[in-house]
């Protein structure tokens, strides 16, 4: 369908939490495609629907990023190469596994995150129907990281507090320079 604009922290709507799917009509299969064509244009792992401002319980996640093939999950209607959970709920489980994550909505920086390694995920997919997959590492990462999403939580929530205050200036320092050459940019 079409890219949406990415929110970007410290946006609102990225601390609130998304409501569940009733209605799997036109709305919501158009949210996918959005979701989708907006990930693949930002060169994604995963996305979540409440970054690009709308709170629906909404995820779309490339499993063969994470070492897992598409074939693995039913494929979905719009593109086979992405996995599509929708009201997901995620039962984590495993030895914790500490990697660095970084997210479209903090651009530019990325952070040492603890995950638990194995995931067990119930949800539905684009049609409705109720699904249930496990998972382990490092997909079960990805799975918790853009299922924060929906709770409001981005994943620097997830690191030591003096940790994510230090990626949090980068992060504003980093932007305050994008900003300053734009406008230089604009003054040529």
């Amino acid at each position: 369908m079409a890219y949406r604009k990415i929110l970007e922290w410290p946006n609102e709507k990225l601390f609130k939490k998304a409501k569940r799917v009733e209605d799997f009509g036109e709305e919501t299969q158009n949210l996918i495609k959005d979701l989708i064509d907006t990930c693949n244009v930002s060169n994604g792992a995963g996305l979540a629907a409440n970054q690009i401002g709308v709170l629906k319980q909404v995820v779309v996640i490339k499993p063969r990023l994470f070492q897992v093939e598409e074939e693995a999950f039913e494929a979905n209607d719009y593109k086979s190469d992405f996995l599509v959970l929708i009201n997901p709920e995620v039962e984590s489980s495993g030895d914790p596994a500490k990697w660095r994550e970084s997210c479209l909505s903090i651009p530019d920086v990325s952070g040492l995150v603890q995950r638990s390694s194995y995931v067990l995920v119930n949800y539905q997919n684009e049609k409705g129907e109720k699904k249930m997959f496990e998972v382990g590492w490092p997909m079960a990462g990805a799975i918790q990281h853009e299922c924060d999403h929906l709770d409001g939580y981005t994943f620097n929530k997830r690191m030591n507090r003096m940790s994510a205050s230090l990626l949090i200036k980068k992060y504003q320092k980093i932007r305050k320079k994008k900003q300053r050459e734009l406008r230089k940019s604009f003054k040529r």
